[in-house]
């Protein structure tokens, strides 16, 4: 006689990539998605090793909002995670060693000094670059509205947070 015993499946916790396909758009497929107790980002590289999953770092904005960097599908995400919720994601333009990732507490757009946490890709240095440089695209992190609020072209970033670069 056989026993049949039942089968037990181990449901891997949420980690906020479960929808994302390198064939379709990613920004909203993050949005929205459970993203705590995902277990550590070792794990969660490696259960999503087919999209190229790699954790860049991560930053306190305040208690209980972060943002963290991802590299996926070969391209750079920032993620806005408000209580293990992801509220908003954006595409990075690709960092390099010359136009690296920055995270910042001010930035300075049409003539005004401008404070809070920014995140961006620095341009191109000139060789004499002082304590501000010209951003390609940054975004204000607006902790009430949980969302990336774009900067206006021209605006210019405090150097002291490079974060990622390739």
């Amino acid at each position: 006689m056989l026993l049949s015993l039942p089968t037990i499946s181990v449901a891997e916790p949420a980690d906020g990539f479960e929808t994302v396909a390198c064939d379709r758009p990613i920004v909203p497929a993050l949005v929205g998605a459970k993203t705590g107790a995902a277990g550590p980002v070792v794990r969660i590289e490696a259960r999503r090793s087919a999209l190229g999953l790699k954790h860049l770092g991560a930053e306190v904005i305040e208690p209980g909002i972060n943002t963290v960097n991802w590299r996926l599908c070969g391209r750079t995400f920032v993620v806005l995670d408000m209580r293990d919720v992801a509220r908003d994601a954006i595409e990075l333009p690709a960092p390099t060693r010359e136009t690296p990732a920055f995270s910042t507490a001010s930035c300075l757009a049409n003539g005004r000094l401008l404070e809070g946490a920014f995140v961006g890709v620095f341009a191109k240095a000139a060789k004499e670059a002082g304590p501000q440089r010209p951003v390609i695209a940054a975004w204000r992190i607006d902790p009430r509205q949980g969302r990336f609020v774009p900067l206006r072209a021209g605006a210019t970033c405090m150097t002291d947070g490079i974060v990622a670069s390739e």
